[in-house]
C-alpha cells in the first residue's frame, strides 16, 4: 500500500512538470498566483484584496455577496491625492473609472481560476464585477509633456 501511494505521488509530479503546485483555496491564493505573472497586479492586491476579508473567502465558497460587499468597501475607499509622507494627506472621493481599474484585475485573477457561474444565480460571482458603465475617461495628467 506504501508503495502505491508513493507512486501515485511520483507520477503526480512527474505530471505536473516535475512539481506540485499547492492547491488554491482562497482568493488570496488565487491572487498571489495571479501576480507572479503581472507585475501591476500585485500593487494593487496589496491595496486592495490582501487586508479585506475577501481574501479569507474559499473560492469554492465565494458568491455574488461577497463580491458585492468588496466592491462596495473599494467604492467608499477614498482616493489618496497627495502622495508626501509628509504633512497632511489629502484624499478625494474614488473616480468610477479608478473603481473599474481595480476591480479588472480580481475578475481577471479569478478568471483564471473559477468557471463562470450559472446567471441570474448567487454563483455568478461575475455579474458582481461589472464595470461601471461610461467610467472610461482618461486619467488627467498634472504634468505637461516638458515637465515629465
Amino acid at each position: 500500500m506504501v508503495a502505491k501511494k508513493e507512486a501515485e505521488e511520483f507520477v503526480a509530479v512527474i505530471e505536473a512538470g516535475g512539481q506540485i503546485e499547492k492547491a488554491l483555496e482562497t482568493v488570496d491564493d488565487a491572487c498571489r498566483r495571479y501576480a507572479k505573472m503581472n507585475t501591476e497586479a500585485e500593487g494593487r492586491f496589496t491595496r486592495h484584496v490582501y487586508s479585506d476579508p475577501i481574501a479569507k473567502v474559499k473560492l469554492s465558497k465565494l458568491r455574488r455577496g461577497h463580491l458585492k460587499a468588496w466592491r462596495q468597501r473599494l467604492e467608499e475607499k477614498p482616493a489618496l491625492v497627495s502622495r508626501s509622507k509628509e504633512g497632511d494627506q489629502r484624499t478625494r472621493p474614488r473616480a468610477a473609472a479608478s473603481v473599474n481599474r481595480d476591480m479588472a484585475i480580481l475578475r481577471a485573477a479569478l478568471n483564471k481560476v473559477l468557471a463562470p457561474g450559472t446567471p441570474n444565480t448567487e454563483a455568478a460571482w461575475q455579474a458582481a464585477l461589472l464595470p461601471i458603465r461610461n467610467a472610461d475617461r482618461q486619467r488627467t495628467l498634472y504634468l505637461d509633456r516638458d515637465q515629465r
